[in-house]
């Protein structure tokens, strides 16, 4: 019964070590999620600016910013690309 006892102790404490494990691999996946997210996002502006260039993008970003929404005209619903 001891014998049975103390498998179910260790089992227990693996679970809890795997289950830590999992919580930080999972906090990793998420950072380096989102890091991809925001270097998509810098790649895809870097492209918009060598598009349009550097006027264009500095009044996508302040029409974006002072008009905050939906916007009836987007650039890319006008042949911007």
């Amino acid at each position: 019964m001891k014998e049975a006892q103390q498998l179910a102790t260790e089992v227990r404490a693996n679970g809890k070590k795997m289950s830590e494990h999992l919580k930080e691999f999972a906090t990793l996946a998420n950072k380096v999620s989102t890091a991809m997210r925001n270097t998509r996002a810098e790649a895809a502006e870097s492209l918009h600016a060598s598009e349009h260039g550097l006027l264009g993008v500095i009044w996508h970003k302040l029409v974006r910013k002072l008009l905050p929404g939906p916007r009836i005209f987007d650039h890319d619903s006008v042949g911007c690309r």
